[in-house]
């Protein structure tokens, strides 16, 4: 099992259990929930350098 942080609110994470997955510049994005999903999908260059 792979932990990852959510970009967005920067709660860990097992990927399999994400929310959902964004790809942005190369790089897969994890989100523990749909509204940092759509945080991230509306302004993803905002949260993405975290």
């Amino acid at each position: 099992m792979e932990i990852v942080r959510d970009t967005v609110c920067g709660e860990l994470i097992a990927w399999e259990n994400a929310a959902g997955v964004l790809p942005y510049q190369g790089k897969l994005y994890y989100f523990c929930c749909r509204k940092c999903y759509e945080k991230f999908r509306r302004s993803p260059a905002r949260f993405a350098d975290k």
